[in-house]
């Protein structure tokens, strides 16, 4: 069972794991607390882009040796796998990492067991601590690899909510996001050549990942919503914005793939 100091740890990983968000993908958003034998912070680390060190890997290269005999706590399973980098589990045993505190098993077919081979060599573990929070951050990525899709938000004003949205109550955000922000953190924002232009339009913020510019604008015209959802995460696109556009909105709610709705504040 996960201490009280564990469970602190915790909040901070999953609040480390937000300042990927916009940049992580198309990896997922990590955060990873070391807490040395007394149980005091001796490493914190996050994952911001691909090809750099993971989570695990920055807190641990801040613990230095007092890694040794340590708990890492961190908001995803370790992966086990090697990709652009290591597998982290390879790095916490490496470390002498102890005892592994995590939220959130990792679906993934490709790097999922990681937890098995900590336990295989010798190492503590402890999963599910606050397991619903730390999915909530790393929605995008959780529903690309679980629905072989991306995440899809659309986000309004009062006006745009005008025209009836069946089902909005179950969707709608309790913490809604500004546009700015909800830009940042997307992909792709899907557009309709049939929209009339926003009366006051907002210039889009572009971010540079190492997958190019984002978020991309893709047009929905020529795609129903699933053939079009299906093609993005081999390109790299975890989630998608609609802007404003009710009736694109609606047409990805009947087809089951609307998942949350944005009022903007």
């Amino acid at each position: 069972m996960a201490s009280d100091r564990e469970i602190e740890a915790m909040r901070r990983a999953i609040e480390l794991a937000r300042r990927g968000l916009g940049t992580a993908s198309p990896n997922p958003v990590v955060g990873c607390v070391v807490l040395d034998r007394d149980e005091q912070t001796v490493g914190e680390g996050w994952h911001e882009r691909p090809g750099d060190p993971h989570a695990e890997v920055n807190a641990l290269r801040a613990a230095g040796e007092h890694a040794r005999g340590a708990t890492a706590v961190v908001t995803l399973e370790p992966c086990n796998h090697y990709g652009r980098t290591p597998p982290c589990r390879l790095a916490l045993i490496k470390a002498g990492i102890a005892r592994v505190v995590y939220a959130v098993s990792d679906p993934s077919p490709t790097a999922k067991g990681g937890a098995q081979a900590l336990r295989d060599a010798g190492v503590d573990i402890e999963s599910g601590v606050l397991e619903q929070q730390a999915a909530t951050v790393n929605e995008a990525w959780l529903t690309t690899i679980r629905k072989q899709r991306p995440f899809v938000t659309w986000t309004h004003t009062s006006t745009d909510s005008d025209q009836p949205i069946t089902g909005a109550d179950e969707l709608t955000a309790t913490e809604p996001m500004s546009r700015e922000q909800l830009r940042a953190q997307s992909d792709a924002i899907i557009l309709s050549a049939k929209t009339p232009p926003h009366p006051t339009p907002r210039p889009l913020t572009l971010r540079d990942t190492v997958n190019g510019p984002r978020p991309l604008q893709i047009n929905l015209d020529d795609h129903d919503p699933r053939s079009l959802l299906t093609t993005l995460p081999a390109r790299g696109i975890l989630s998608v914005l609609i802007e404003d556009d009710p009736a694109i909105a609606n047409a990805f709610l009947t087809a089951g793939l609307l998942d949350r709705i944005n009022p903007e504040p």
